[in-house]
């Protein structure tokens, strides 16, 4: 377990070292890559089925099921359920 401890220093060690030495600076092209962006909330879509929907997620889901003129289907009972 020490040897863990005294990895963990000298990997920390090593890692303010290197961070010490560069200096990122970003292009703009970088700047715009999608990871660095803010996530915003899409908005729900408007759905036929509204007394399917719980949750927002459910609105997505049917949504989509609609847009292939399918139709989702009825809640599992309970014993089914259970067997999975």
């Amino acid at each position: 377990m020490r040897y863990a401890y005294i990895l963990l220093g000298l990997s920390l060690a090593a890692t303010a070292a290197y961070s010490a030495e560069e200096t990122h600076v970003f292009t703009d092209a970088q700047k715009t890559f999608w990871s660095l962006q803010p996530a915003v909330k899409p908005p729900v879509p408007a759905v036929k089925n509204k007394q399917w929907v719980k949750n927002p997620i459910d609105a997505f889901v049917l949504a989509k099921l609609e847009e292939k003129q399918l139709q989702p289907n009825k809640p599992a009972d309970k014993v089914t359920l259970l067997r999975q």
